[in-house]
C-alpha cells in the first residue's frame, strides 16, 4: 500500500473542522434561488402551457414540471458528512470555487401529516475506519459518525449514526452509506448516497429513511449541504427503481438562455461540473388518483443542458413518475443526456415541495461512447431553469 501519512494528516485536519464548519455553496444556488423564488398558484403553468390544476392536482403538476425540470443542484442530506468520507491530496487542475449557500428558513411545523421540513445537522466522527490505494482511487471503508439534527420539525429532530463509504479521485469521489436517526418517539431508517468536491470540503447527500416507531408508515426524504438540511416527510414509501425506457424519437429541444456556468474544465479525467437545466415538455403521460395521493406516471421532458465541462453539455430526455401527497412529492424516473461525444444514462429520484417552489433531484449516470468507464453523479434545484452541479469520475455508481 502507498505511503500515506500526508492523507492520514489532510484527514485529521478535515475531521477536526468537520463538525463546526458550514458546508460550503454552489455559484449554482443562485441560480437556483432565482429559479423557485416565485410560487405558483391558481392555473399551474406547465412550461409555458397553463394547466387549470384542481386543488387536489396542484401538488401533480408542480411535481411533474419539478420531475420535469428535475437534474438536480442544491442540496440534502448531509453535506457536513464531508468529514466522514475526507478525500486526499487536491490534483492540479483549478476547481471552480463556490460561494456560501444561505441557510433555510426553519419555522417550525404543526408536526403531521406530510410536510416539507428544514434545518440542521451536526457531525461528529466516532472512527475513522481504514483508508487504502487501490488503482486510482482512495478507498475509505467503515467509517462511523454521530449526528444531532435541529429541525423544524420534531419528527425529525433527534440524534443518528452514519455509517460511511467513500472512493476518492483526487480532488472528488462518491460516498455512500446507511443512517438512523432516533427520538423518544420513533426512528428514520435507510440508505443514503452523495458527492465529494473541492477536495472533500464540499459534499451533497441524498437520503430516503423509512419511520418506525411513531412514524410507522411515513418516509422521510431528505437533502443536505454543509450543515444545512431540508426535505419532506411522507405517508408512503420510498420510490422503487426504474427500470431504463427504450430509445424513443424526440424532437431537439428549443434552446432558452440560461445564466452563465461556472470556467469551463479541461474535459477531461474527474472533476467537479456546474450549470444549468431547462426542459420542455414533450409528452404529458397519465394522470389518475389511488385514494388520497395523485399519481403521474409517464410524462416525457426534453432537457438542454449548459455546464462548465463539455462531456455532460448536450440535451437529453427525461422520463418521469411522481405521486403527490398534498403540498409535497416524490419523483423518480430515468434519464439520457447526450452529445456528439457520447451519452450519459441511468436513473433519478427526488422531492416536490409546492409550497416553496423548489423541486429538488439527485442522479447517478453511467457513460458510454468517448465517456466509456466513467460515472456523472448530479444534483439540480429549480423549477423552469435549474441550477445543476455535480462530479464526474472513473468509477461506477455506489450501491449502499
Amino acid at each position: 500500500m502507498p505511503e500515506l501519512d500526508p492523507f492520514d494528516a489532510r484527514l485529521s485536519a478535515a475531521v477536526h473542522a468537520f463538525a463546526d464548519r458550514a458546508e460550503i455553496g454552489v455559484d449554482a444556488s443562485a441560480v437556483a434561488a432565482r429559479a423557485v423564488g416565485r410560487r405558483r398558484t391558481g392555473a399551474f403553468a406547465w412550461l409555458w402551457s397553463p394547466l387549470p390544476v384542481p386543488a387536489g392536482m396542484l401538488l401533480a403538476a408542480a411535481l411533474l414540471l419539478a420531475l420535469l425540470a428535475w437534474t438536480v443542484q442544491v442540496g440534502a442530506p448531509w453535506g457536513p458528512h464531508t468529514s466522514v468520507v475526507p478525500l486526499p491530496a487536491p490534483t492540479a487542475r483549478p476547481t471552480p470555487k463556490p460561494t456560501a449557500t444561505p441557510k433555510p428558513t426553519a419555522t417550525p411545523t404543526d408536526g403531521t401529516g406530510n410536510e416539507f421540513v428544514t434545518g440542521t445537522e451536526r457531525v461528529s466522527v466516532v472512527t475513522y475506519g481504514t483508508s487504502a490505494r487501490v488503482g486510482e482511487a482512495t478507498r475509505m471503508r467503515g467509517v462511523v459518525a454521530t449526528t444531532v439534527d435541529t429541525m423544524n420539525a420534531a419528527r425529525v429532530t433527534g440524534t443518528g449514526t452514519i455509517n460511511g463509504e467513500n472512493d476518492s479521485y483526487g480532488s472528488v469521489g462518491p460516498q455512500w452509506g446507511t443512517y438512523r436517526l432516533e427520538n423518544a418517539d420513533g426512528a428514520w431508517e435507510g440508505t443514503w448516497t452523495g458527492a465529494l468536491w473541492g477536495d472533500g470540503f464540499a459534499s451533497d447527500v441524498a437520503a430516503w429513511l423509512v419511520g418506525t416507531g411513531a412514524y410507522e408508515g411515513f418516509t422521510y426524504y431528505m437533502r443536505a449541504r454543509g450543515t444545512n438540511v431540508d426535505g419532506v416527510i411522507f405517508m408512503g414509501s420510498p420510490p422503487a427503481s426504474t427500470p431504463a425506457p427504450q430509445p424513443a424519437t424526440t424532437q431537439p429541444p428549443t434552446s432558452t438562455p440560461t445564466p452563465a456556468p461556472a470556467a469551463p474544465t479541461d474535459g477531461a479525467g474527474a472533476g467537479y461540473v456546474v450549470g444549468t437545466e431547462t426542459v420542455s415538455l414533450v409528452g404529458s403521460g397519465t394522470t389518475t388518483q389511488a385514494g388520497t395521493v395523485v399519481q403521474v406516471r409517464g410524462r416525457v421532458v426534453s432537457s438542454t443542458d449548459t455546464m462548465s465541462d463539455p462531456r455532460v453539455t448536450g440535451s437529453g430526455t427525461i422520463h418521469a413518475n411522481a405521486d403527490s401527497y398534498g403540498s409535497v412529492a416524490t419523483q423518480w424516473g430515468v434519464y439520457r443526456l447526450e452529445n456528439a461525444g457520447g451519452a450519459w444514462e441511468g436513473t433519478w429520484t427526488g422531492a416536490l415541495w409546492d409550497d416553496q417552489g423548489v423541486t429538488d433531484v439527485t442522479g447517478w449516470l453511467v457513460g458510454s461512447g468517448a465517456y466509456e468507464g466513467l460515472t456523472y453523479r448530479f444534483q439540480a434545484r429549480g423549477s423552469d431553469i435549474l441550477a445543476v452541479e455535480g462530479i464526474i469520475y472513473p468509477g461506477s455508481p455506489p450501491v449502499p
